[in-house]
């Protein structure tokens, strides 16, 4: 299941409300089987034969208990299979663990834990083992969402080490203003995924400037960062703009080596 983050949280999000539904089913089955165990031990006498009859409740429930037991158990593997598609994808490794919780739970669906004494208690146990499952599968936007991240970064850090070395081919050949452009573009790339990273907003026409700028607010650069990153972007805007007298080689230069610099983790 290869989706967009926002898909998959769309979906996280669905198979939530389905799983409260199900913790909902199970308090009603204990309690439903509950009510049947006092019933039969209030219609026999005491005695073994009542003891027997009220552990029956519980090995092969009957009526309301045993439709809404059957109900439950179809939800519950309509749940299972969904969720463990998305573990299994996202988060194989983590998908025996997620094997064994349903194990688990299954016990407490099947009433195979008596639990007419402290039926809360059971209920609570049931949940328990349930949220160890759930909680897995709310872990699968955020893996997806790092491996994106991620990916974005390999993909960017290929594109720029290609532009960087393009950018100096450039300047070898005295074509300052392309080979300026070209090295701005990878640095403000650069910059927009530090933002992602951080989670921060930009304008999809930030420059290099207003990126730092809002990279310095967070406090995910310091000053003299945000000062150095400044001066790259005013060179790159001389280069951008025709109209203006172009840079000098030293000031591109600076450009370029301070750009590589930066993305390969350097400083500038």
């Amino acid at each position: 299941m290869k989706s967009s983050v926002g898909v998959i949280e769309r979906y996280v999000e669905q198979l939530e409300e389905d799983a409260e539904h199900i913790i909902s089913k199970i308090e009603r089955l204990y309690h439903e089987a509950e009510k049947g165990y006092e019933l039969t031990r209030s219609n026999h006498p005491v005695g073994a034969a009542q003891r027997g009859d009220a552990k029956q409740i519980w090995q092969d429930p009957e009526g309301e208990t045993k439709n809404l037991q059957d109900e439950l158990r179809e939800e519950y593997e309509s749940w299972y299979a969904q969720a463990e598609e998305l573990v299994s994808t996202h988060l194989p490794q983590r998908t025996e663990e997620f094997e064994r919780r349903r194990t688990d739970v299954k016990k407490y669906i099947k009433l195979e834990k008596n639990a007419k004494f402290d039926p809360e208690r059971y209920v609570n146990s049931a949940s328990d083992y349930f949220a160890e499952q759930r909680n897995i599968v709310k872990a699968v936007p955020g893996k997806v969402e790092a491996e994106k991240l991620s990916l974005r970064q390999q993909i960017s850090d290929t594109f720029s080490k290609d532009e960087i070395q393009q950018a100096r081919e450039l300047l070898d050949e005295e074509l300052m203003r392309a080979a300026g452009v070209l090295a701005g573009v990878a640095l403000e790339r650069h910059l927009q995924i530090e933002c992602d990273e951080a989670e921060l907003g930009y304008e999809h026409n930030d420059g290099i400037a207003s990126l730092a700028q809002t990279l310095y607010e967070a406090d995910e650069i310091n000053s003299t960062t945000l000062s150095s990153l400044e001066t790259l972007g005013q060179i790159r805007n001389d280069c951008a703009h025709a109209n203006q007298q172009g840079p000098n080689e030293h000031k591109v230069r600076k450009l370029i080596d301070d750009t590589d610099d930066y993305i390969r983790g350097r400083g500038v």
